[in-house]
């Protein structure tokens, strides 16, 4: 989404990824999602259920291909497309997971991913 100016906002690029995930707020409940992009900074989750609810998550993923290890990310709601699609900024600093979050950016688009 760009802002009124045309300048896009966003620090990391992002790509158009369907994975599935699952939503696990403050009260342990698990709310099963899916991404529609993804980037280093964050995702697009889609989900059958509200998601609005929860501000602040844990987001837990595998990246097919890569790992077997699953990916786990703090996260918060960044903006909100509608109650079941919404905006998310990862909010922890692990280093691993971006470094695998890059190597499936870069398997997706047709890069090597890096060992």
């Amino acid at each position: 989404m760009k802002p009124r100016g045309g300048k896009e906002r966003r620090q990391h690029p992002r790509i158009p990824a369907r994975i599935p995930v699952d939503v696990i707020g403050r009260g342990k409940n698990k709310i099963p999602a899916e991404t529609e992009d993804i980037s280093l900074g964050g995702a697009l989750l889609l989900s059958q259920e509200e998601l609005t609810r929860e501000r602040e998550f844990t987001l837990h993923f595998y990246l097919a291909n890569l790992s077997d290890d699953p990916i786990m990310r703090r996260g918060r709601i960044a903006h909100v497309q509608s109650g079941t699609k919404v905006g998310v900024q990862f909010t922890d600093a692990d280093p691993a997971a971006e470094n695998a979050i890059w190597r499936y950016m870069l398997f997706k688009s047709g890069g090597k991913p890096a060992t």
